[in-house]
């Protein structure tokens, strides 16, 4: 074999593996309206910020999916996926490193059958949950932390939750309000499902970045690209266009 095409087979041979450790994985829950599928690809609130923040601050070449939320803090702990976009706790900060920037804010809300007489009086308090069965998207552990005394009946998916509301299966819907009132206004029945809004449960979400991941020397770069983003007002355009269409 000649000895020019010999050493470009071995430049090639040693470029593929590094071109493909350069794809930076990402992880969501299908949550809308902060990730889904929409015609096949990942859309929504955080996949706009990791695009705004690694494909186009730090030129990366990034690879989204939406997975059952367990299974996608899975990943990342393993470092099978290399970032997600969570709020923190003492689980999640054992295996992967947060942004010092929050990318965007989670707020709780309850939602009840607007025929259930329990609930005229709103919810004025978060531990006001406690003896309810409630339904939470499984991997989340905010409801559980913070409403310890609860019944909680977890689901793979948020979409399964205002059918089995509205069967009786569960007495109140507690998560997101953003993502409960768009699976609400999808849905013939929403005006059958009230909101109770719990105040003090607004908890910030970050940037999550796996200690197993090839990548983890980026979160210098990250820090200061998520940083400059809050600063230049990238990340609060992109959360509003999100929270207008409500």
């Amino acid at each position: 074999m000649p000895i020019r095409r010999l050493t470009l087979l071995l430049i090639l041979a040693t470029a593929l593996p590094a071109a493909a450790d350069a794809v930076f994985h990402m992880v969501y829950a299908d949550y809308r309206p902060y990730s889904w599928t929409y015609e096949g690809k990942a859309t929504g609130l955080e996949v706009d910020v990791v695009n705004a923040l690694l494909r186009d601050r730090l030129h990366l070449v990034v690879e989204h999916a939406i997975l059952p939320w367990e299974r996608a803090q899975q990943y990342v702990k393993t470092g099978k996926a290399d970032a997600m976009i969570a709020t923190t706790n003492a689980e999640r900060e054992g295996y992967a490193w947060r942004s010092n920037s929050a990318v965007s804010y989670w707020q709780m809300s309850a939602f009840a059958r607007r025929d259930d007489t329990r609930f005229r009086q709103g919810l004025d308090r978060i531990d006001a949950l406690s003896g309810y069965e409630l339904g939470s998207e499984m991997g989340n552990r905010w409801v559980g932390l913070h409403v310890p005394n609860a019944q909680i009946h977890y689901v793979e998916s948020v979409t399964q939750l205002p059918p089995m509301l509205l069967a009786h299966r569960i007495d109140l819907i507690a998560d997101d309000a953003m993502v409960v009132r768009n699976l609400i206004a999808a849905t013939a029945d929403a005006e059958q499902i009230v909101e109770l809004p719990l105040p003090g449960t607004r908890s910030p979400m970050y940037f999550m970045l796996s200690k197993q991941s090839g990548q983890a020397d980026l979160l210098p770069k990250i820090n200061a690209a998520l940083d400059e983003m809050a600063r230049d007002g990238t990340l609060l355009r992109i959360q509003q266009r999100y929270r207008q269409s409500q």
